[in-house]
């Protein structure tokens, strides 16, 4: 969900300090040894830190960054992202927080803070924000996307629907949007819409076992049980641990009057609680 655009750029302009090479983690060791007071490489070294998925050292350079310059927008957006990678999304806002009180003219940080406000269910704070995102940048595609999915999670389906026409209309190759605008087309109870907009991501992430599983529901639904037990198989293909695709064929077999046991056996046998209460149901 989250966008580090505003890092690769800030990175660019200190190459030029260590001639052609890209300054390393090393690099930034020194030059913090020869100046502990030198936020920047602080800054810096923690964006490398997080390039390597070392966010809790990264979060910890920030704050060095942040301890000698308070007002150091790039450390506080990168500390937020951070936050954001380790599943903290309360931390994330409020450094995403601090660094508009220093640029409030920045729609990546309103941004990511919507996103996160997203993730704790902050519908209506989340649309604030993102809506301001997209007034800093009308072409901001993913900020349309983002606040379609808070819409949805509202029940505003039919401005959700919107919000993903426009971001598919600025982004046409936007799998996310295509899976978010069927999530809301079978909220209204419009499967034939959904199946459309599955099949279209299907062509572009052919591999992602879950929009293969999401179109099997949604021909579930259609009453094509045929069509939803090829999508459910080719869903365990790619991921053949995905119980909820085994639950869906099984249920699917059943409604064509085949024996779907042993796919919810599986899924019982492997903890899922549907699974088990599936089982109990229809293979006793």
């Amino acid at each position: 969900m989250k966008t580090h655009l505003l890092i690769i750029l800030f990175l660019v302009p200190f190459i030029g300090s260590f001639g052609q090479n890209k300054p390393s983690i090393e690099d930034y060791d020194k030059a913090i040894a020869s100046d502990p007071k030198n936020a920047v490489a602080w800054y810096y070294r923690s964006v490398l830190k997080s390039n390597k998925a070392d966010y809790r050292g990264a979060i910890e350079d920030c704050k060095k960054a942040l301890e000698i310059k308070p007002d150091y927008f790039e450390a506080l957006f990168a500390a937020g992202l951070d936050y954001a990678d380790l599943r903290n999304p309360e931390e994330a806002i409020s450094y995403f927080t601090k660094a508009l009180k220093i640029n409030p003219n920045s729609a990546t940080t309103w941004y990511n803070r919507g996103v996160n406000r997203s993730l704790i269910k902050d519908y209506k704070n989340a649309e604030s924000d993102l809506t301001k995102a997209i007034e800093l940048n009308g072409n901001f595609a993913e900020a349309y996307e983002q606040r379609a999915v808070a819409k949805n999670s509202s029940k505003d389906f039919a401005g959700a629907l919107k919000d993903f026409n426009k971001a598919l209309q600025l982004k046409p190759a936007y799998p996310d949007a295509l899976i978010g605008r069927a999530a809301a087309y079978t909220n209204i109870l419009d499967h034939k819409n959904a199946i459309a907009d599955y099949t279209s991501a299907i062509k572009l992430s052919p591999r992602n076992a879950q929009i293969w599983l999401k179109r099997g529901m949604s021909k579930s639904y259609m009453k094509d049980y045929e069509g939803s037990i090829s999508d459910l198989t080719e869903a365990i293909k790619i991921n053949p641990l995905f119980m909820d695709a085994y639950i869906n064929r099984g249920l699917a077999k059943f409604a064509l009057n085949q024996n779907g046991c042993l796919d919810l056996k599986k899924a019982a046998d492997a903890g899922n609680p549907n699974g088990q209460r599936f089982m109990k149901q229809y293979c006793k």
